[in-house]
């Protein structure tokens, strides 16, 4: 097997080979990554052979999770033994799932509501409520029950009982009935800690409440027979309005009382240069030292900051700084555009894949499909579009996995029995055709294909019907939202099969999205106040402090080359002008020349 210990620093080594409870804290650059996937393997490589026990990875993005999943497999660690996913993930399969029928609330029958179901709903709500759309008002719960959004709680509630009564039930709400069952049922935990030897989580900054509480019941279970591994670091937590929350190793302490738990740090950055950590490093609210320790630590790279182009020439700044960086030999995917909104995705990309058709883009928001991962059918679909390759052969057998255990529960009956292994589903999905030429009519025959095959009938299974019926109006809802922006929505095979493609080109994404990756060159427009940060979080008087947090972020994400950008003009729907964020304003910094490649004579584009 892959020497596990093999490549790491001596820090590194101390952090993988620790015994017992663990909080790492690390700064940017440090090789978290590299650490949590070094550790699964690491602990692996202790479980006796005959041992059925498992080590599980907790990741905050389905992105991550795969990234991880997939260097495990190059290093030869057996899917048997390890678990890799969101946290979500973890309490939907390992706790909900199994034991539903614990909750008076679930154990009469459940579905996931889509995501676009939930907008629909609690957008609607706000309009009763004369509330505009745009208003935050996150749905998470506290430990006792009561909504985490205050100020909002009545609609907040209003939301969950409608789901209830449909017996839905949100992703915030998978997480605060996981931690009922684990809580008011310490036999489920126990029954948990004899699977897991080990949890690794990583970027624990954002970690909820609740989870904090759903992990520390399972490493209390049983004497501390489980033990816990956590990643992180202060200054990038950026999910403070969602309920993210990094607690301090003396807080920790309390969670798991009477487990130990110790502290390590991860110092050296082997991302960045030396100019682009002692630029973000004014943005720290933890003061630590950051020595660059990677092959670029000498190189100078370019910083620069926009804070006079208005925002109808933004998409043409970012069209001259791609173009030069490529010129210079940068590859595409080492190319990040950073936007303020989740909302600005689709028009970015669409505005750049027109006006650079020779360039590549990753933008995953882009589709029209649902991204309901509990959603069975999403899983099937996933596996019909993704062609089969050497990068994500790893990939479609743990979804071919997850699709049998799927198809197990939703019809009560055990589909090993149909399908032997995972190759003999993969080998089914693969010779499953139709002669459909548009996209949605060609899965909709694929899937009664799908269902023929294995047994059952859509129509006559309750659970297979209001999942099936789900996944299709969450691509209608995608597909009618994406049109309202005027974006041409293509729909035909090849275009849907392009989605489920090992994503190449320049990345655009918000710096959420981008949270543990890294580029080469990172390019960010939006940096205004009220975007960055927040108005809400202006409004709660923590608006300095996220500023901080999010800037450290969106520039620790570049290896080299950091181009800031806060344009002029640019209103809120009342028309009120937004201004650079202040924190940045005032940081007398010494830019590099914008000038440094001659400005062509754009015309203006919003």
């Amino acid at each position: 097997m892959y020497n596990v210990l093999s490549n790491l620093n001596d820090q590194q080594k101390a952090v993988v080979t620790h015994i017992g409870n663990l909080l790492v804290t690390a700064c940017p650059g440090s090789g978290k990554t590299r650490v949590i996937t070094h550790k699964v393997a690491y602990e692996v490589s202790l479980l006796e052979e005959i041992s059925k026990q498992r080590i599980a990875a907790l990741t905050f993005t389905n992105r991550a999770s795969d990234e991880m999943y997939k260097r495990l497999n190059k290093m030869g660690i057996s899917d048997e033994r390890i678990w890799i996913g969101t946290l979500h993930s973890f309490c939907y399969e390992w706790i909900i799932r199994p034991y539903a029928v614990c909750l008076e609330e679930l154990k009469h029958g459940y579905s996931v509501a889509d995501e676009a179901y939930c907008k629909d709903l609690l957008n609607r709500l706000k309009d009763e409520n004369e509330i505009k759309h745009y208003v935050f008002t996150p749905t998470s719960f506290k430990r006792d029950g009561t909504p985490f959004c205050g100020q909002y709680g009545a609609i907040v509630n209003e939301f969950n009982a409608i789901l209830i009564s449909n017996k839905l039930i949100s992703y915030d709400m998978i997480i605060y009935y996981s931690y009922r069952i684990v809580s008011e049922f310490p036999r489920v935990a126990v029954i948990l800690s004899n699977i897991f030897r080990y949890i690794c989580v990583d970027e624990y900054q954002d970690t909820t409440d609740l989870l904090y509480g759903i992990i520390s019941c399972l490493v209390k279970a049983n004497g501390g027979a489980t033990s816990l591994f956590m990643v992180g670091d202060i200054d990038q937590a950026i999910y403070g309005s969602l309920g993210g929350i990094p607690k301090t190793l003396e807080e920790i302490s309390q969670e798991i009382a009477p487990v130990p738990i110790k502290q390590k740090s991860l110092t050296g950055n082997y991302r960045s240069s030396q100019r682009i950590i002692d630029f973000y490093s004014y943005f720290q609210t933890n003061k630590i030292l950051i020595e660059a320790l990677g092959e670029n630590k000498d190189e100078h790279g370019l910083i620069t900051y926009n804070k006079s182009i208005h925002k109808d020439y933004v998409l043409n700044e970012i069209i001259r700084l791609i173009r030069y960086h490529l010129d210079q030999g940068c590859n595409e995917n080492e190319i990040c555009i950073l936007v303020p909104q989740w909302a600005l995705i689709r028009k970015v990309s669409r505005l750049l894949r027109v006006k650079m058709r020779d360039v590549s883009f990753d933008a995953s928001a882009m589709s029209p499909l649902s991204t309901n991962r509990n959603n069975i059918w999403y899983k099937v679909c996933r596996l019909l579009l993704s062609e089969p390759s050497p990068k994500i052969i790893h990939l479609r057998y743990k979804w071919a996995g997850e699709l049998i255990d799927d198809l197990s529960v939703y019809t009560n009956t055990d589909m090993h029995n149909v399908f032997e292994s995972k190759s003999t589903i993969l080998k089914v999905i693969n010779s499953i055709k139709s002669e459909e030429e548009d996209g949605i009519a060609y899965l909709e025959d694929c899937f009664i294909k799908f269902s023929e095959y294995c047994g059952i009938s859509i129509d006559s299974n309750l659970l297979l019907k209001e999942s099936y019926n789900s996944f299709f109006d969450a691509i209608q809802k995608n597909k009618a939202e994406q049109e309202s922006t005027e974006y041409e929505v293509d729909t035909s095979i090849d275009a849907l099969k392009q989605f489920y493609k090992e994503m190449t080109g320049v990345v655009i994404n918000t710096c959420h999205g981008v949270k543990g990756e890294e580029f080469r060159t990172v390019i960010a427009f939006g940096i205004l106040q009220k975007m960055i940060p927040h108005w809400a979080e202006i409004n709660a008087n923590n608006g300095n402090r996220q500023a901080r947090k999010m800037l450290y972020v969106i520039c620790s994400r570049a290896k080299l080359n950091l181009h800031l950008i806060s344009e002029t003009m640019r209103t809120d729907n009342r028309k009120v002008v937004y201004y650079p964020t202040e924190l940045l304003d005032c940081y007398n910094y010494d830019y590099d020349d914008l000038d440094f490649l001659k400005r062509g004579s754009y015309p203006p584009h919003s």
